[in-house]
């Protein structure tokens, strides 16, 4: 009889823990919906950045090119998704302008999506001047987005 009281505390405490949750699928808070946000954009930067690295030489191994490729093109698949929810509170450099013309900001996230595509075309292919050719592709449609969607760092 001594265990059915701990379990039971447990079994509570549990439930109060799963019901704290979020649900996937209704609204966020802002701040979660920044910090996604943020996690996305992060995440792609740095498979870039990883990828420029091992194409200069500097760093890497030339074989994890087609898992950072891969990886880079999945997240440009988010971008969308992760600036859907409107949120100009927070800590945040996202500009109004993306919410006030939605489907413009969609155009440069389907661009920056081909251009990620275009990264893992080339990297399967082989051919290196095709690599570099596609990681300025990239490179331009970030910087794209970024001049007109992204505020600068103060």
């Amino acid at each position: 009889m001594k265990n059915v009281v701990p379990t039971r505390i447990v079994a509570f405490i549990t439930s109060l823990m799963l019901m704290s949750l979020p649900v996937v699928g209704f609204s966020q808070s802002d701040a979660a919906a920044i910090k996604y946000r943020r996690a996305v954009m992060k995440g792609q930067a740095g498979h870039l950045g990883a990828m420029f690295g091992i194409v200069k030489g500097g760093a890497g191994r030339a074989s994890d090119l087609s898992a950072h490729a891969r990886a880079l093109h999945e997240l440009t698949g988010m971008i969308e998704s992760a600036f859907k929810q409107d949120t100009m509170g927070g800590k945040t450099r996202a500009k109004s302008k993306i919410w006030d013309d939605y489907e413009a900001f969609k155009a440069k996230a389907a661009a920056a999506d081909k251009a990620s595509g275009g990264i893992v075309q080339a990297v399967q292919s082989g051919d290196q001047d095709a690599i570099g050719k596609a990681l300025g592709a990239m490179g331009k449609a970030c910087k794209a987005c970024h001049k007109k969607y992204r505020k600068k760092k103060q």
